[in-house]
């Protein structure tokens, strides 16, 4: 298991889930037209595969140019991610605040509210 671990064949299996996951959710947006922004959802998948490839190249020594490599590669495609997520998200996401609060509002009908009873007199009760 140790071997397996060092090696670097658990990244490659995991680096295999991640182009699997890819094709998944790529096949569920083409299919249904929900899921999340392809160019965003593969910025960060290929972020993440960059890590891994890192830490693979780590794990199986290898040298640190190719290591610093992917993590730039990685950096990339995280500021693509972000770049997709920011445009698309900021107006909707406005939005979808504004209906949420909206929504809370309309939970709470001012007519279930009452006041608390009104303080009594400690001095009264002790008489």
């Amino acid at each position: 298991m140790v071997a397996t671990m060092t090696d670097g064949r658990l990244i490659d299996w995991i680096i295999g889930l991640v182009g699997l996951e890819a094709l998944l959710v790529l096949g569920w947006r083409l299919a249904s037209g929900r899921g999340p922004s392809p160019v965003a959802f593969i910025g960060n998948l290929v972020a993440g595969a960059f890590l891994l490839l890192a830490v693979r190249g780590a794990l199986t020594g290898a040298s640190p140019a190719i290591i610093a490599l992917c993590l730039g590669a990685s950096c990339v495609a995280h500021v693509v991610d972000l770049a997709g997520r920011w445009s698309e998200g900021s107006p909707s996401a406005i939005a979808s605040a504004a209906a949420i609060n909206t929504t809370l509002s309309l939970r709470v009908k001012p007519s279930r509210i009452r006041p608390a009873p009104p303080a009594q007199n400690d001095e009264a009760s002790h008489g």
